[in-house]
């Protein structure tokens, strides 16, 4: 089985995700996906692809055979659509309290830190 890898996928490494409209600690990491690839490539039934190599599939093909148009599509826009509804919502909170100074945020919300 083919598996492509890109090294790239390493650098994503928040400290946060958003599960069920929370802000809970992220659950991956580069350390999870570089263990995960390791025990593949160990078994001769994987063929590890980097970038470097000719992808000559159309990676996207594979994602909607499993994955819906209508997620993958809500998926490009969720997190800028997340932040923008944060910001009009901690705005109107603003205007509300009549106070001119911001409000405390939360130490661990990447989105306004």
């Amino acid at each position: 089985m083919k598996v492509y890898h890109d090294p790239e996928c390493l650098r994503h490494n928040p400290p946060h995700e958003i599960l069920s409209d929370h802000l809970v600690p992220y659950l991956e990491s580069p350390n999870r996906l570089e263990l995960v690839k390791n025990t593949l490539s160990q078994n001769r039934s994987f063929m590890i692809l980097s970038p470097e190599q000719e992808w000559s599939h159309n990676l996207l093909s594979y994602i909607l055979a499993v994955h819906t148009q209508e997620y993958v599509d809500h998926l490009k826009t969720i997190y800028d659509d997340w932040v923008l509804d944060r910001r009009i919502a901690r705005s109107l909170i603003r205007r509300r309290c009549n106070c001119g100074s911001p409000l405390p945020q939360p130490a661990q919300d990447p989105v306004f830190s």
